[in-house]
């Protein structure tokens, strides 16, 4: 599990491509808890069982490379620095833009609900926050990929031109 010869760097990226599936998956989880809210028990149940498989799916995902990640770090402590990618700048982009969706969020919840707001409990509104800016990095980290990707093949097609 942990004996290949890959660069360092490369699976950086490909932890941190995994990360933003995750956290694509984790808002999902947010979402259907807070759809749960709106819909009957029965389905609110059902529900349930599709939020366990999507974290058991997210497990499956994530776990693998971060345990690598982690003994990495623990036996190369010198060597096993975050390395500057073009992935790792995409992530710290996405993160803001995360953060700033977050911050948007809170500002607009205090002013269309203001403090009296019994309609539904705090715990749906902190889901849907955190939902929201889950799904803003994920988005974001994807949007950014695909835009570098399209920009790598038009610069090849200038080449061959």
């Amino acid at each position: 599990m942990f004996n290949n010869n890959e660069p360092l760097a490369q699976f950086y990226d490909r932890f941190l491509g995994r990360v933003a599936i995750g956290l694509f998956i984790v808002a999902m989880g947010l979402g259907i808890d807070g759809i749960g809210y709106f819909v009957e028990p029965d389905v609110a149940a059902m529900l349930k069982y599709v939020r366990t498989a999507l974290a058991i799916v997210l497990m499956i995902l994530v776990l693998p490379v971060f345990l690598k990640l982690l003994f990495l770090r623990f036996r190369n402590k010198k060597d096993c620095q975050e390395p500057e990618s073009f992935v790792t700048e995409v992530y710290k982009h996405a993160s803001v833009h995360g953060f700033s969706v977050v911050m948007l969020m809170l500002i607009a919840a205090q002013v269309v609900l203001g403090l009296e707001s019994d309609a539904l409990p705090t715990e749906f509104y902190i889901k849907t926050i955190l939902a929201t800016g889950f799904l803003a990095v994920s988005i974001s980290f994807f949007i950014q990929m695909y835009k570098s990707e399209d920009d790598d093949f038009a610069s090849e097609d200038e080449d061959a031109l």
